[in-house]
Formats: C-alpha cells, sequence, structure tokens
C-alpha cells in the first residue's frame, strides 16, 4: 500500500466490486467502470491535479473498504486519501466521469470536506472468483440463482393470468346480465304498445 499511496501523496482510490479477469470483456461492468476512472485520470494529470490514482476490488478488500466508509452497496465510487494528513472523504452519488471529476475539484478546493480516518488495512490478494460470490451472498443475506429466478417469474406471471381470467369472467358475466336486462325491457314496451292497440280498437 505505501508503494502505491504513501508518504505525501494524495491517493484518488477507486472502489469496484467485479474480478479482475473480468476486465477482458469490454463489456463487463468492470471493464465499463475501470474506463470510466481511467478517463477521470486523464483529465486530472491534464489539469495538474496531484492526484496518484489507483483502484481496487472492495468486495476483495473488504476491510480496506470499510475504513473509507465504504460498503459493498456504495460501490462503484471513488475516495480521496491522504496517508500523511490521515484524512478522507468519499464521493456520494453517481459513478461517471462528470461527477467523479467535480469531486475531485471539490476536495482540491475545499468545498467537500475531509474526515479523519483511523489505521487502513493493509491491501491483500486477489480474490477467486468464487470468494467474490461468497461476499455477495453474506451481503445479500440470501444466493438466488437463474433457476430460482425463472421460478419466482413464472409464479408472478400465473398470478397475472389467474386475475386475468377472473376479470374476464366477470366481464363476460356482466356483459351477459346487461343484455338479459335490456331484453327484459323491450319486451315489456312489446307487451304495453300491444295493450294500449287493443284499448284503442275497443
Amino acid at each position: 500500500m505505501d508503494d502505491l499511496c504513501g508518504g505525501n501523496k494524495i491517493c484518488a482510490i477507486g472502489f469496484f466490486e467485479d474480478h479482475l479477469d473480468t476486465l477482458r470483456d469490454s463489456e463487463s461492468r468492470l471493464a465499463k467502470w475501470w474506463t470510466t476512472f481511467a478517463h477521470v485520470a486523464v483529465q486530472s494529470k491534464k489539469n495538474r491535479e496531484p492526484f496518484h490514482f489507483m483502484w481496487v476490488n472492495g468486495k476483495c478488500q473488504k476491510d480496506f473498504a470499510e475504513a473509507f466508509g465504504i460498503g459493498l452497496f456504495q460501490m462503484p465510487t471513488l475516495a480521496v486519501y491522504s496517508p500523511s494528513k490521515q484524512r478522507y472523504a468519499t464521493n456520494v452519488g453517481l459513478f461517471d466521469e462528470e461527477n467523479a471529476a467535480a469531486f475531485l475539484k471539490s476536495v482540491l478546493s475545499g468545498s467537500i470536506s475531509t474526515a479523519p480516518i483511523g489505521d487502513v488495512p493493509e491491501l491483500g490478494d486477489e480474490c477467486s472468483f468464487d470468494e467474490i460470490q461468497e461476499v455477495t451472498v453474506g451481503a445479500d443475506g440470501v444466493a438466488e440463482d437463474d433457476e430460482d429466478l425463472d421460478d419466482m417469474l413464472s409464479e408472478i406471471l400465473s398470478d397475472e393470468k389467474q386475475q386475468r381470467d377472473v376479470l374476464e369472467k366477470e366481464l363476460k358475466s356482466e356483459q351477459k346480465q346487461s343484455k338479459k336486462s335490456k331484453k327484459k325491457h323491450k319486451s315489456k314496451k312489446k307487451k304495453s304498445k300491444k295493450k294500449k292497440t287493443a284499448r284503442d280498437e275497443l
């Protein structure tokens, strides 16, 4: 950690949650987050901002992330850390180039205040895919596979179909009742006309 962010450096740390190997897929979440982070870093360098950029897998480095007040549901995000001053600030809101760049400028200008930080845990080794899945399950409290989601969706669709069937039956029943009522009304009118004609003849 000291090699990446030590001494008088001011570090901008990206916290993401997917395995490093997913970077190979340009459509993966991590690839898109990393691209955003890289663009922010390039622009920051052009603006001669004093940040040293690094990123970590927040699911693997859970203790490290929590030291910056970042839980599993706050990622992806960005934090600024000054080891020499033992202070930090964490970005809040959507993780995109505009928001991240504005956050860094606000920290430098002092419009976003920093908070004290205690001992920052050392970074561990990169997790395996299975270890990341275990962390995710622990955070959610339950693991739902594709079959579970399919079953749940089938139940919802089945319930909706039953509700539609009931409504259709009720609608048809109401239409039948309405037709019967109209027929009775017409029948009464015909009888009334016949009686009137008979009286006129008398």
